[in-house]
């Protein structure tokens, strides 16, 4: 963990003695107010269709659970998440939350799992349909190195979850080949059906690209030159990237990645800097709202009460 928060520090105080602070406060503060309106109303937007995608997966996993009690506990876990590495704490939140509502504990990791693993395909996605524009707007050989290395790496891994299954009969004596085996099954047919995984994957395309269209807006403020194909592309870049538990939260990580794609499209490290803060602060408002459920919410950790057939053993 202290290391995490030393890779997030040291990147943030590295990017900080390279760059005109002035600039950058100037960039920040050339955001207007309908900007920062419309992002935080793309954030709320973007947790309710979190919401919405999670329900349909779990529905398919092991049966669907009520809306508002879920937008809360996602705005729980987007808290959790902005205190520990990448998104794995906020994840074992929801799967805890699951588990408190009766939910088999195989059944509550696997619809949590899926629906990340709903997301990261979205962006690779996203990436692959980036390529050709990348293509023409970078001519560095080192990014567009790194690009195809992250799409392949992330196709690569999209293989592995969904072919787990095919493992020797003889290998699944252990269980957990087995729990992966039925997790390749279900991811396949959430995800990977005509009509189910249309709706789920459809959804994290829309989530990102409002991602995009935030950083557009921003962009604009700081009379930037770029386009939303831009944006579109630079998303999934640097999520990918910042996804890596390496850092608290992104934090650091985001920054790097935004100020080495961007000064590829002409924009300087101060602009890049803040275009990345403010995306950054985006989910930090969400995980401040997340204080609020957390604290106050019924599944409080010093008041859960277990389902009876998991208490009684």
């Amino acid at each position: 963990m202290l290391l995490k928060a030393g890779v997030s520090a040291g990147v943030v105080a590295f990017i900080i003695t390279r760059i005109d602070l002035g600039a950058l406060f100037g960039s920040v503060r050339s955001i207007g107010f309908a900007s920062i309106v419309a992002a935080i109303g793309i954030s709320f937007l973007q947790n309710i269709l979190c919401t919405y995608r999670w329900i349909w997966i779990q529905g398919a996993v092991s049966r669907r659970f009520e809306f508002w009690p879920g937008l809360r506990t996602n705005y729980a876990a987007l808290c959790i998440g902005q205190c520990l590495p990448s998104f794995v704490g906020g994840d074992a939140y929801r799967m805890y939350w699951l588990y408190t509502l009766g939910h088999p504990a195989a059944q509550a990791v696997r619809g949590v799992v899926i629906d990340r693993v709903s997301a990261f395909l979205a962006l690779i996605l996203m990436l692959g349909v980036s390529v050709p524009w990348l293509l023409m707007r970078f001519d560095d050989t080192a990014a567009l190195g790194a690009m195809w290395t992250i799409l392949l790496a992330g196709l690569g891994g999209c293989v592995l979850v969904f072919s787990a299954d095919l493992v020797p009969q003889e290998w699944r004596r252990w269980r957990l080949l087995v729990e992966l085996a039925t997790l390749a099954s279900t991811a396949r047919k959430v995800l990977l059906s005509p009509g189910q995984g249309l709706r789920v994957v459809g959804v994290s395309v829309a989530i990102h690209t409002l991602t995009a269209l935030a950083m557009l807006l921003f962009s604009r403020d700081m009379e930037l030159p770029l386009l939303f194909l831009d944006c579109f592309a630079v998303i999934p870049l640097l999520m990918l990237i910042a996804a890596m538990p390496i850092s608290i939260a992104g934090w650091g990580v985001r920054e790097g990645v935004m100020v080495a794609a961007l000064s590829l499209l002409g924009i300087e490290a101060s602009q890049a800097v803040a275009v990345a803060l403010l995306l950054g602060c985006m989910a930090l408002f969400s995980g401040v709202l997340g204080v609020l459920p957390l604290a106050f919410g019924p599944i409080r950790l010093s008041s859960v009460r277990l389902p009876a057939e998991a208490s009684s053993h």
